[in-house]
């Protein structure tokens, strides 16, 4: 799955964007699964988030158990998640919280190995480039703030006149071309996906939004210790941070400062956070895998 995360976002423009921009909102809801109820397959707002190395997909659906609801994703050999387009400001919400619980974790997986990156469960935080923009040079100025005067022309030598042309052999009449076919018209160019694809070895842009260029992941594993972080060798701008392990008895609660963790992962401070998908996966290892995800939110620092 490292090559699939690498790539995350190929986005229709209009779909699904969640935005705080001028707000000072201290809570930013990213599902609604409890009002949306049992049976959906696709939670509102979200799009699929496809594997052009995995023609199986991941089952997701929406179950509700006493007064809650939760996400129920089923892989068997498959690959494939949901992801959000979200446009918030983090210094206003800088973490990420949600419920979860693995119920099978695919077999042998190894999120350091590209031939068994499989993962139960992993919630991903997708950034933007973090480098400041070119700053345009004002112009230069004279003393006190007038511009600066402009340079003299020289001026134009006169012009000598040409010699005159010698009269030349008469042109004769050239042959008759043959008339040109009319052009055939031109094909217009396939409609986008609707949905996200081609997730290749590099993060795509984003259409309609700023290009998402890291990514980092939070992953229940069957293995390895959490606060662990995986590099994947393939993947340079993805991280993994192990959060929990195991086979998950009952739902945890987690909640992680993103900006922190970013530094903590990439050793710089984050762009802007473009995205947020989850994905559960099998299909690496050719086995199987599920796992109950709850509502995820955004949150202010208390």
């Amino acid at each position: 799955m490292n090559h699939r995360i690498a790539t995350m976002l190929l986005f229709a423009a209009s779909v699904g964007l969640v935005s705080t921009s001028g707000l000072l909102a201290e809570e930013v809801p990213l599902s609604t699964f409890k009002k949306e109820g049992a049976g959906a397959v696709m939670p509102e707002g979200w799009e699929r988030w496809l594997s052009s190395a995995s023609p199986k997909l991941t089952r997701y659906k929406l179950v509700v158990d006493g007064k809650s609801a939760h996400l129920r994703a089923l892989s068997s050999g498959s690959g494939s998640g949901l992801v959000k387009r979200v446009d918030v400001d983090l210094a206003v919400t800088p973490k990420l919280a949600w419920s979860w619980r693995a119920l099978e974790q695919p077999s042998g997986a190894d999120l350091g190995r590209t031939a068994s990156d499989d993962a139960a469960a992993r919630v991903c935080a997708l950034f933007g480039d973090n480098a400041p923009p070119e700053e345009t040079p004002e112009p230069m100025m004279g003393h006190e703030g007038e511009e600066p005067p402009v340079a003299q022309t020289p001026p134009i030598a006169p012009t000598i006149p040409a010699p005159p042309v010698p009269p030349t052999a008469p042109i004769e009449p050239a042959e008759s071309m043959p008339p040109i076919a009319p052009m055939a018209e031109a094909v217009p160019p396939a409609p986008p996906e609707p949905i996200i694809s081609n997730l290749g070895p590099t993060i795509p842009e984003l259409s309609g939004a700023p290009r998402a260029t890291h990514a980092l992941c939070y992953v229940w594993t069957e293995g390895g210790k959490v606060n662990d972080l995986i590099a994947p060798p393939d993947a340079p701008q993805v991280r993994y941070l192990v959060a929990e392990t195991g086979r998950g008895r009952r739902s945890v609660g987690e909640e992680h400062d993103l900006v922190a963790d970013f530094q903590k992962a990439f050793g710089t401070a984050p762009g802007p956070l473009v995205a947020v998908g989850l994905v559960t996966d099998s299909d690496a290892t050719n086995s199987g895998a599920s796992a109950y995800y709850g509502e995820l939110v955004l949150r202010g620092k208390r």
